[in-house]
């Protein structure tokens, strides 16, 4: 899976960076992203840096293993928790 690079950040002079993203909640994920995403300066997921962004969990580099605050949109925030596995049921009795 790969994130939507807009055309800005892929005619930007540095190629995308792999990370192994791992969100608040929810399994790990191979991403490409930009300086600015990895930087926390733009949406993980979106590249947008025209909205307010929340901590979406860390991202770690495949070069040197280096950790990684990141933020997504809260749009993104919120599907990415729409799709996250939720707490099993309680047990039926």
């Amino acid at each position: 899976m790969t994130s939507d690079l807009t055309s800005h950040q892929l005619t930007a002079a540095r190629p995308p960076i792999p990370i192994d993203y791992h969100p608040i909640e929810g399994p790990a994920q191979r991403l490409l992203v930009s300086g600015e995403q990895l930087h926390a300066n733009a949406c993980l997921h979106c590249g947008s840096d025209q909205q307010q962004l929340l901590t979406a969990g860390h991202a770690y580099t495949h070069a040197g293993g280096l950790a990684w605050v990141v933020v997504a949109c809260a749009a993104h925030l919120a599907r990415s928790h729409e799709h996250s596995p939720s707490e099993a049921p309680p047990p039926s009795v």
